[in-house]
């Protein structure tokens, strides 16, 4: 890559050319290159596509950056389907095409890939976009962090959402997250953290104190309801429960 052939560069002209240049960064486990400015996405004009970029290549990245590239190949005639393989048990499978494909992943299983989605995987993490009762959804899970992106109810993984949920572990009793999601999404919160119940979870809307939404009577099916566009929330052991300890 060079400073002009990034994605944002794309953008505005061809958006199919800046979709591709994110699918082969993952492909090869690269490093995006993004402009935060013009000429790029510009970060008043095209954040959300932006952070898609920030969102689809960075994880993989971070995982497979030290590995060693030690094979490339394609899965159809038609090229579309892609696939490299790294030191580590890590692979990358990419579907260029424009509709879904179905394929095996790296241990044999079906899996359909979304138009223009992927499936990386290895010891640890388990990023995705894949394509499922007609519908695309993006799954990214590793050590401390989830992030989930659905077009409609579905369960992934430890969360019942429709919309945007995004959790991360802040210290190893601490985590931190946000919904941006329709009705109330459905967490279980034991699986998904490690904490040992009791828990608490705090409603962090970034003005006082953070207050509690309450002591988690059933955090295996904690019910986070979005008032408004965004619920940006804190998960605590009880034992160690402390507003301010709510914050980073």
């Amino acid at each position: 890559w060079y400073w002009g052939d990034t994605p944002g560069i794309h953008a505005d002209a061809r958006p199919d050319i800046a979709a591709r240049k994110d699918l082969f960064t993952i492909l090869y486990g690269g490093t995006p290159l993004i402009w935060r400015e013009r000429p790029g996405y510009g970060w008043d004009r095209r954040r959300s596509r932006l952070l898609q970029t920030v969102h689809d290549t960075t994880p993989w990245h971070a995982a497979v950056g030290f590995e060693e590239l030690l094979d490339h190949a394609f899965l159809s005639q038609d090229m579309v389907l892609q696939r490299t393989r790294f030191t580590g048990g890590y692979t990358a499978t990419i579907n260029f095409a424009n509709e879904p494909r179905t394929c095996a992943d790296a241990s044999g299983n079906e899996v359909t890939l979304a138009p223009c989605g992927f499936l990386a995987e290895g010891p640890g993490i388990l990023h995705a976009r894949l394509w499922q009762d007609g519908e695309v959804f993006t799954r990214t899970e590793k050590e401390g962090f989830c992030r989930l992106l659905t077009v409609s109810r579905r369960q992934i993984g430890p969360v019942n959402v429709d919309g945007e949920f995004t959790a991360f572990r802040v210290s190893p009793d601490h985590w931190q997250g946000v919904v941006e999601a329709s009705g109330t999404t459905v967490v279980d919160l034991v699986e998904l953290t490690g904490c040992p119940a009791p828990l608490v979870v705090y409603d962090l809307d970034g003005v006082g104190t953070p207050r509690s939404l309450c002591d988690v009577e059933n955090p295996n099916a904690f019910r986070l309801t979005t008032k408004g566009a965004r619920l940006f929330f804190a998960v605590v052991p009880q034992d160690v429960a402390d507003p301010v300890s709510a914050y980073p």
